[in-house]
């Protein structure tokens, strides 16, 4: 029993001395778990952001980006704007859209200049009317193909010395420019009917020999940047007058979902209807609101008026909801205008569309 008992007593001391003493040839479990965690660590490689590439070539009128540059001139085009001609068509295309007087100065009248560095896309354009001195000189200012549908003697005058390439309804087959035979059915008065197409106007140009090619990249300097803040005055709704309060007026209304501005027509001081591309049925929207103040004066026939397009004046400026005053410059006929904040910045314009009136300097103007 003796030997027994102490035979038990040696194995529970080797048992005891094996379960204090560890085998150092195995690793513990700490030593094999902290290697792994830094060797995933090691292995994890931060996530790089690209950014897509700023396009090189962008429309000259609208800031939009292009995968070419522009190589020809622009076309204008004279367009109807009574409240008997409406709607009109292709106005949601223009890149720029000039509105102004147009024979007397009372202001009830306006008459519209559309321009175009696409024209060939525009399937319907119109209704067209005649020409007048201060159009012929905007579109000067574009070095665009200049169309329109007669015009005023002293109009004529000045396209007969050259002064632009000139697409004139009266002198072209029709062909080219025709009668809207829908519209002289619903009654239309005959000087509300004339329309062409972008494709007919390009086709009349070649016919003439008019090279609308140009050897470098189309530019008339205007400077475009959506990231730029406007510090202004709040413009979410702008009524713009021409002359008087009765006269003819254009409202616009900011969307600031989409950050343009929807134009509504105002007419004889009462009769109001949203201004619709007949194209597409669609409100036009306009990224851009100009204003530009000239002086304008009658012609010699006391009808006619002149509008004074060269030298500096004033105006406003309205993007993203916002508006502030500018000043414009332009030292000739064949120069494009400049446009500066009060403090000497080049008015820099959302890229979009644009929309500019020219007003006399003392026509009403209301923004809220």
């Amino acid at each position: 029993m003796k030997r027994i008992a102490a035979l038990l007593l040696a194995v529970m001391l080797l048992l005891t001395a094996c379960a204090k003493t560890p085998d150092p040839t195995e690793p513990s479990t700490e030593a094999t778990t902290a290697p792994t965690e830094t060797t995933t660590e090691a292995t994890t490689q931060p996530t790089e952001t690209t950014q897509a590439p700023e396009a090189q070539y962008h429309n000259p009128l609208t800031g939009e980006p292009l995968e070419e540059p522009i190589m020809e001139r622009p076309y204008a085009v004279v367009m109807n704007n009574i409240y008997d001609a409406q709607p009109m068509h292709g106005v949601g295309q223009a890149d720029i859209f000039y509105e102004y007087m147009v024979d007397g100065l009372s202001g009830g009248i306006t008459r519209c200049l559309a321009l175009f560095t696409d024209v060939g896309q525009v399937e319907k354009i119109g209704s067209i009317r005649s020409a007048r001195t201060y159009n012929i000189s905007l579109a000067r200012s574009y070095q665009a193909l200049f169309a329109h549908a007669g015009g005023s003697t002293m109009a004529d005058s000045l396209l007969k010395s050259g002064v632009v390439n000139d697409l004139d309804a009266g002198k072209a087959s029709s062909n080219i420019f025709y009668r809207d035979q829908d519209r002289l059915n619903s009654g239309y008065a005959l000087e509300h009917t004339m329309f062409t197409s972008g494709e007919k106007l390009m086709a009349y140009a070649q016919q003439l020999g008019y090279h609308a090619a140009l050897p470098q990249p189309y530019d008339v300097g205007l400077t475009f940047d959506d990231d730029a803040e406007l510090k202004g005055d709040r413009a979410y709704e702008i009524t713009v007058r021409f002359r008087s309060s009765n006269g003819k007026g254009s409202i616009f209304t900011y969307d600031a979902q989409k950050g343009t501005y929807t134009m509504v027509q105002e007419f004889y001081g009462q009769h109001q209807r949203d201004f619709i591309d007949a194209n597409t049925d669609e409100q036009v929207e306009f990224r851009n609101v100009m204003v530009l103040h000239a002086t304008s004066t009658l012609d010699s026939d006391g009808y006619h008026i002149y509008t004074q397009l060269t030298g500096e004046g004033t105006g406003y400026f309205a993007r993203d909801g916002k508006l502030v005053s500018i000043r414009w410059e332009r030292e000739t006929e064949d120069d494009p205008f400049s446009y500066y904040l009060e403090d000497g910045t080049p008015v820099a314009l959302g890229v979009g569309s644009t929309y500019i009136g020219i007003v006399p300097p003392d026509s009403p103007f209301q923004y809220q």
